[in-house]
């Protein structure tokens, strides 16, 4: 046995164990940005208009999927940027040694 397989390992911690990519953190803040600014337009059509919470519920899913798909663009940009891959690699790839 070498000495890297008789090192103990150090135990994991619970913020190690259930940290989310950054990629998905990015994705939630920018949906929830889309949401807020969703919200905020309701507000503003509400004051001028008669608007109920199907418009409230319409104008925030709306803008946070435009937000959601805003930072997904950008974010991936950014990896693309630090040389991360973008697609998970194909189990059914076919063999370009041919």
């Amino acid at each position: 046995m070498s000495k890297r397989n008789r090192r103990k390992q150090r135990p994991e911690t619970f913020k190690e164990r259930f940290a989310l990519p950054p990629r998905f953190v990015a994705l939630v803040i920018g949906a929830a940005i889309g949401a807020a600014w969703g919200v905020l337009m309701w507000v503003f059509f509400s004051l001028t208009q008669d608007a109920g919470a199907r418009d409230l519920i319409y104008i925030a899913g709306t803008s946070a999927m435009i937000g959601g798909g805003v930072a997904a663009i950008f974010g991936a940009v950014g990896a693309r940027k630090r040389g991360e891959r973008l697609f998970p690699r194909s189990p059914y790839r076919r063999n370009r040694s041919r």
